[in-house]
């Protein structure tokens, strides 16, 4: 624990793997996210193995997310069941457009159809 976020690329009969280690959290991940989306840019299918991480936060959780967009084709993500959880979390609330969460009235509170609205089922789509 307390080590410094990183990762490294492998290659197996089963394509790639990004193997992601470390403490992905606002104080140790450093540029990693950013090397990681460098190194994923118009890929196609590299997975994302993240058991090696110690500690996530969301601001991990967010930083691995905007890598893995710099791919042309995702690949599958293995993880912790918290690690995923989290980064569901954090896709999910990134990706409410800011009008939809009342932000033309930052001090109104959603009614509870609005939040309905808010919720993606697994394919990104908006629940219905």
């Amino acid at each position: 624990m307390n080590q410094p976020a990183d990762f490294r690329l492998e290659t197996s009969d089963l394509g790639q793997t990004a193997v992601l280690t470390g403490d992905w959290t606002a104080v140790r991940m450093g540029s990693a996210n950013e090397l990681l989306g460098a190194a994923l840019k118009d890929s196609r299918g590299i997975a994302i193995d993240a058991n090696g991480i110690d500690r996530c936060d969301t601001s991990g959780a967010y930083g691995i997310l905007k890598a893995i967009e710099q791919s042309a084709e995702r690949g599958r993500i293995s993880a912790r069941v918290e690690i995923l959880r989290l980064l569901d979390l954090v896709a999910r609330a990134t990706a409410a457009p800011a009008s939809s969460l009342g932000a033309d009235d930052p001090g109104r509170s959603l009614t509870p159809e609005e939040a309905r609205a808010l919720l993606l089922d697994p394919t990104g789509e908006r629940a219905p």
